[in-house]
């Protein structure tokens, strides 16, 4: 039998970044916030009678230059590009075969390039098979693309035991693909195509029970829009409900959904019935004239503060993502945007100024009007971006940005949106008595998170500390959810230390009064 060929497959590191959570990992001692699913789903579909896979995540590991391989796999993201390319060279270098996929090689790389031999544009399920098997048989191509979106059905569970997963936050699972919807700064429908797909009950349950077994209690559903069919969406609620039900140790879940699942009687309940305590929203703005220009019409259906309430009543913890800079927006938007965000008493915003990724109808538009700046510009999707508004410079914008991070991640403002919502929070789930998150096996670990946290508060100056203070007697008040009142204390202290990282955390003049487009200081 000929000896198996060996690939390496590596996660590039993803840097410092806002939705990784980068900045307070430290504290909870884990190496990033959770796996990503597409070296492992690759894997899964290997020949391992052929071929032997190793899998390496730079976020919790480090990359072995030198390991004997035949094929190095790479996948990329746009934050990702500058690393990607230093491991490929250095890979050359030493006379591996590279190989590479990913977003950003779908949207970038679609006529090759000198770093690579073989590139993946879109989906790679099919055309990995396919490269397999040219390999093993000499004659590769350089291009493999798939045009069309694989049915995900078919899919085996990924390759879960080849990733360090006692170094993840939260175990990852995807249970669809796609999004209805038509946003036009949104790359998804690009990538991923308007008809969702769905896995089956059968692959949803195999992948659940292979991560409870490796101990995760915690579960992030990586789906763009995990309720785009909203039947299937039922479905598989109700499927994990029961599935949680039948646990010793039930598990909790985050997952990202429109904000219009709270319209639906029946659906924000299934969410917090299914254990989903968590849901990312993509509010934008509540500027409706910036939304029907964005065509996010599913949130012009809607009252979103009222929304927002709804969920929270029910028992889910809504982080929102929102957006400054849209062709309606002139600089009034900033306070707005503080406001609205102050009265949906949302603990943890995820603020970006407005991008236009790749693909998107809206860099198409830009591109035409002279307003596109360029992939180059955008270093940082969360402090960048490529954009040239229509109602003011692009430095009024990342000044009205910074401002308004300032005044979200302010110390008071971030407890009056903490405090709020715990009183509208109902008691916990009747499962949370049978919840255990992993740290608790470990109590040494436990002490240490809670010790680093206190170390943390008491003496990173002296604001800080008193809103440390002013958290105590909500703890006691609500001692019923003492751990998300904590999560939400070390993702302040993510947001605030980002800030501190760039250089904006800062008192920035009112963005009304910025109107020479000039560099502007902040106030001492």
């Amino acid at each position: 039998m000929p000896e198996r060929k060996k690939i390496y497959l590596v996660n590039p590191a993803s840097g410092s970044n806002v939705a990784g959570l980068s900045e307070c990992i430290d504290l909870l001692g884990y190496g990033y916030l959770c796996a990503n699913l597409s070296l492992p789903t690759l894997a899964a579909l290997v020949d391992e009678t052929q071929f032997e896979v190793t899998i390496c995540d730079e976020n919790v590991d480090t990359v072995d230059l030198d390991f004997p391989c035949d094929i190095v796999g790479l996948t990329i993201y746009h934050y990702q590009r500058e690393r990607t390319y230093e491991l490929a060279a250095e890979f050359r270098r030493r006379g591996r075969f590279v190989i590479v996929g990913g977003p950003f090689a779908t949207q970038n790389l679609q006529q090759g390039h000198p770093l690579f031999d073989v590139v993946f544009v879109g989906e790679a399920e099919h055309t990995w098979l396919q490269f397999l098997e040219d390999y093993l048989a000499g004659r590769c191509r350089k291009i493999y693309d798939e045009y069309t979106h694989p049915d995900i059905a078919s899919l085996p569970p990924p390759r879960f035991d080849l990733m360090r997963n006692e170094r993840y936050l939260l175990g990852a699972i995807q249970i669809s693909r796609g999004c209805p919807f038509r946003c036009d700064f949104c790359s998804c429908t690009v990538l991923y195509g308007r008809e969702m797909r769905y896995k089956t009950d059968a692959q949803v349950l195999a992948e659940l029970n292979q991560l409870h077994r490796l101990g995760y209690r915690a579960l992030f559903i990586l789906d763009d829009n995990f309720a785009g069919d909203r039947q299937r969406a039922r479905e598989i609620l109700l499927l994990i409900r029961d599935w949680n039900n039948s646990l010793k140790e039930p598990v909790m879940f985050s997952t990202s959904a429109s904000v219009d699942i709270a319209g639906q009687s029946d659906l924000a309940p299934l969410f917090a019935d299914a254990m989903i305590t968590n849901v990312f929203v993509g509010l934008e703005t509540p500027n409706e004239r910036s939304l029907a220009g964005a065509q996010k019409f599913q949130n012009l259906k809607t009252d979103p503060l009222r929304d927002v309430e709804l969920m929270h009543r029910v028992g889910i913890d809504v982080a929102a993502g929102i957006m400054v800079g849209f062709d309606d927006d002139d600089l009034t938007i900033f306070r707005r945007q503080f406001e609205f965000l102050q009265e949906s008493c949302i603990p943890v915003c995820f603020a970006g100024m407005v991008l236009a990724p790749d693909g998107t109808p809206l860099k198409e538009r830009l591109i035409k009007e002279g307003r596109y700046l360029g992939s180059e510009s955008v270093r940082d999707h969360t402090f960048g971006t490529n954009v040239v508004p229509k109602q003011m410079t692009v430095e009024q914008l990342r000044h009205g940005y910074f401002w308004l991070m300032s005044q979200l991640y302010d110390e008071e403002n971030f407890l009056v949106r903490v405090r709020g919502i715990l009183e509208r929070f109902p008691k916990p789930h009747p499962l949370m008595k049978r919840y255990k998150p992993r740290e608790i096996r470990r109590p040494l670990k436990l002490l240490s998170v809670l010790y680093r946290l206190f170390v943390y508060y008491m003496t990173d100056g002296p604001r800080l500390r008193i809103m440390a203070l002013r958290f105590i007697p909500l703890l006691f008040r609500r001692w019923d959810h003492v751990a998300t009142t904590i999560y939400w204390m070390i993702a302040f202290k993510h947001f605030r230390q980002m800030l501190i990282k760039h250089g904006v955390y800062k008192r920035y003049p009112e963005p009304e009064i910025i109107i020479t487009g000039e560099p502007v200081g902040p106030v001492s």
